[in-house]
């Protein structure tokens, strides 16, 4: 049973009632008309972020929490902060270079047949002309090979976009710093300014700023053949092999060739500028001339882990044969060493003296052509020896056509040649 109240208690209650009627009005009025800066500045702001919910395309969201004190009670609120994304201004593409000199081809196409009045220093060539497509950069040749030819592009021009409708492409790349290939192309794709085939992911084409990329397997044929421009290069572990001339003719001073590459194709490496070679474990065996023109080489080793070939007195040798394969400005050939192979002191212009074991009994055709500087040879042999060691003399150029006018210093004598 509830307690009946007493008169004290109904006369607090009465004037607490009194009380809040006069006071409390005057209260709220005051907190309204007192509002903080800092409350004001938020609710414009929850006013703009509202709207911008309202009208962004896809907004990011912040939340925040504000604790608010209402009667000692605290009240968590959520503030949604909206970021909206800055516009982009579409990239506007460049137009295609005019002034290009074109010829039809098979009634049908058109070929990009030379530079003509065009001064760009970015070359665009155009996806179409004459409302056909463009199929070929470089002229057609009008000699018995009735093949093409390529378009020796100006010094100024320092960067091409190929479109999407090129097939065949033919021209000079020495100051070019940039190669690109309209994404859309069937045949081939751009990387690290490189071209590369889509089909077997071969590169086919690059210029003096090329960064040979993973994607590619093998280095074509002249892929980088006179650029001179070129002065180093890495080659990736995903290069399998090097093909003919692939190098010939760039300004490379120091090449590693990675321990996946199993072949190297002929003048791969015919380099003028050429000091410093390593060879890895995968290549079996060095062509006749897959270094030659090379006069400057001093330094040449081969992986230890190589089962088939191996390097020594700066010497690349076979295993099996222990064929001389080929050497440079400073060799010195080990005794063993039975054949010296076709071209393989092929101009090495820096080779002034050489030593070569009595263990030699073949010296191939070109082995020491072009070695304009040579000047003795040192044989470990008698004269008679060397008299009976065999060596090409006739049909292609002999084995010291181009020397210089050496003497042959053996045991029991000289011979000068």
């Amino acid at each position: 049973m509830k307690k009946p109240k007493t008169l004290r208690a109904r006369v607090r209650r009465t004037v607490a009632a009194v009380l809040a009627a006069l006071l409390l009005p005057a209260f709220f009025a005051g907190c309204s008309s007192n509002e903080t800066e800092e409350s004001r500045t938020k609710n414009k702001k929850t006013t703009k972020e509202t709207a911008a919910f309202e009208t962004a395309a896809a907004p990011t969201q912040e939340t925040e929490r504000a604790n608010e004190t209402d009667g000692g009670t605290s009240k968590e609120t959520k503030v949604i902060r909206i970021t909206e994304e800055p516009e982009t201004a579409p990239v506007k593409e460049k137009a295609p270079s005019e002034g290009l000199e074109f010829q039809l081809y098979d009634n049908d196409a058109y070929m990009v047949s030379g530079i003509g009045t065009c001064n760009d220093t970015d070359l665009i060539i155009p996806a179409y002309h004459n409302g056909k497509p463009v199929t070929i950069i470089g002229g057609k040749s009008t000699g018995f090979t009735d093949g093409f030819i390529g378009i020796e592009l100006p010094e100024y021009v320092k960067s091409i976009t190929i479109p999407e409708t090129v097939e065949l492409f033919y021209f000079s790349r020495n100051e070019l710093e940039q190669i690109t290939v309209d994404p859309e192309n069937k045949i081939y794709y751009s990387e690290g300014n490189c071209i590369i085939r889509k089909d077997d992911h071969g590169l086919v084409y690059g210029c003096k700023t090329s960064v040979i990329p993973d994607s590619a397997n093998y280095i074509n044929d002249g892929a980088f053949w006179g650029c001179e421009g070129l002065k180093s290069i890495v080659i990736p572990e995903s290069i399998t092999h090097i093909s003919d001339n692939a190098f010939c003719g760039t300004g490379l001073t120091s090449v590693t060739i990675p321990d996946s590459v199993k072949g190297i194709g002929m003048d791969a490496f015919s380099c003028g500028n050429l000091e410093q070679i390593h060879i890895g474990s995968g290549i079996a065996h060095i062509g006749s001339y897959d270094f030659s023109s090379c006069g400057s080489i001093s330094e040449i080793t081969v992986a230890s882990d190589n089962q088939y070939i191996y390097s020594e007195g700066n010497c690349v040798i076979e295993r099996e044969s222990k064929t001389l394969l080929t050497g440079c400005n400073t060799s010195v050939i080990p005794d063993g060493v039975t054949e010296i192979q076709t071209g393989a002191f092929i101009n090495r212009t820096g080779l002034t003296r050489i030593n070569i074991p009595d263990s030699v009994t073949y010296i191939r055709y070109q082995a020491f052509a072009g070695c304009s500087n040579l000047e003795r040879i040192d044989y470990s042999g008698t004269k008679a020896q060397w008299e009976a060691i065999n060596k090409d003399v006739s049909g292609p150029p002999a084995w010291d056509d181009g020397t210089g006018n050496y003497t042959v210093y053996c045991t029991d004598g000289v011979i000068t040649k």
